[in-house]
């Protein structure tokens, strides 16, 4: 007799966008199905502020999206738990996206227990959390700092997932091919310098005017320094975003 799959309602980015949780989100559905064929099914509300397509995204029968503005909301998440009947809920991205969910955590846990993929990015450890950590059954944190906070009171429930990607997309390369990209993408007149990636979401939280004024300062000790300015700063972003200064 066949394995029953374990089915999986994920709440994060969708899945085939290109944010860091969305692409973080399809690398685990990826990977997990990949590792073990037959064993999981996932089911996801994609969310984002608006979609061009709300269209039900089918990649394969154990890897579907339904696209959604923003994280989904109580009503939603009660039709998904009668119809779906997940062997987990998992939650990924910022608590404040999830304080509806957690006021109705003990009809969640009528049909499924809660794990939540979590980061945290600075200290002192947020103890007005707690209720939230002690709402979920599974704390794996994508920081080693959030790790060790979220430690420090749930440590029964605690593990350290690092962020990834597959070996075959994030891997090294040979130094001629490096020089081979680098003349291919910066043009020969850059071939020789030094190199920066800022890869973000052009919005005020990341920063972006920050980095410049920054990248700006370094310019100018290195031409102090060497007497030239064979630096360069690439950012891969949209410099128009709504969200951030225009670039």
């Amino acid at each position: 007799m066949s394995q029953k799959k374990k089915k999986v309602l994920l709440l994060s980015d969708h899945a085939l966008c290109t944010s860091g949780v969305g692409v973080q989100s399809r690398h685990l559905i990826e990977g997990l199905l990949k590792k073990y064929p037959g064993e999981w099914s996932f089911r996801q509300y994609g969310a984002a502020i608006r979609h061009n397509n709300y269209d039900v995204v089918v990649v394969n029968e154990d890897f579907v999206i339904k696209p959604i503005d923003g994280f989904g909301n109580p009503d939603l998440l009660r039709v998904t738990l009668a119809t779906e009947k997940p062997d987990v809920l998992m939650i990924f991205t910022d608590p404040r996206f999830f304080t509806w969910l957690f006021e109705m955590e003990e009809e969640v846990h009528q049909v499924c227990p809660i794990a939540w993929w979590h980061v945290w990015d600075n200290r002192p450890t947020p103890q007005y959390n707690n209720v939230l950590y002690e709402s979920t059954d599974l704390i794996n944190c994508h920081s080693y700092l959030t790790y060790e906070m979220c430690s420090e009171n749930f440590p029964e429930k605690t593990n350290f997932i690092p962020h990834a990607l597959p070996g075959d997309i994030f891997k090294p390369i040979s130094e001629s091919d490096i020089s081979k990209y680098k003349n291919e993408l910066l043009g020969p007149d850059r071939a020789d310098h030094f190199v920066a990636l800022w890869i973000n979401r052009n919005a005020r939280r990341k920063r972006p005017a920050d980095l410049l004024w920054a990248w700006s300062i370094f310019v100018e000790q290195v031409e102090k320094k060497y007497g030239k300015k064979d630096v360069t700063l690439l950012m891969h972003t949209d410099p128009q975003d709504v969200e951030g200064p225009n670039l």
